[in-house]
This record gives structure tokens, sequence and C-alpha cells, in this order.
């Protein structure tokens, strides 16, 4: 897998190709592109035969810092959670 970061996009890919040993779901070539500059993104994903490509906008999760708070190797860390606006939860 492989993910690279610019000023105005992130790209995340599986970067080498891999060999799929079984019949699964598995996807065959994947990639997602962040473009900060418009606030959109680009899926691509070829499974099973198929070519999907989702393009959208990019939405920023309202966050909500919790009091649970916990050591996670060394590192005082403390959890936050976000709503999904669509689902409601």
């Amino acid at each position: 897998m492989k993910l690279q970061f610019w000023q105005e996009k992130s790209i995340y890919t599986f970067g080498e190709p891999y060999e799929v040993r079984s019949y699964s779901w598995q996807v065959k070539d994947y990639l997602i592109q962040n473009n900060l500059e418009d606030q959109t993104y680009l899926k691509y994903m070829d499974q099973m035969g198929k070519t999907y490509i989702v393009r959208d906008s990019l939405n920023t999760p309202k966050w909500r810092v919790m009091n649970e708070i916990r050591d996670i190797l060394g590192h005082m860390c403390m959890k936050a959670v976000a709503e999904d606006s669509l689902k409601g939860q």
C-alpha cells in the first residue's frame, strides 16, 4: 500500500500489484485521490471485472473530543468521535 501527500492533493493506492491467491471480494486496482484545492475526491476501484469510479465532495467531519483517555504505546490519547451526517449516527 502506498500513501503520498502533496500541498494540494493526496493519493492512496495499493502501489505494487499483488497476487490474489483465492476467490475473494478483493479489488485488483484501487486508488483514492483527494484534491484539497477543489475539495473533491476521486475513488477508482476495479473489482470482479467491473470498474467503479466515484467523484464526490470532501466532507469535513464534526469531531467531539470525549473524556476517555488512554495510554497507547507511551502516548496519552483522547478519544474523539465524529457524527455521520448521512446515517445520523
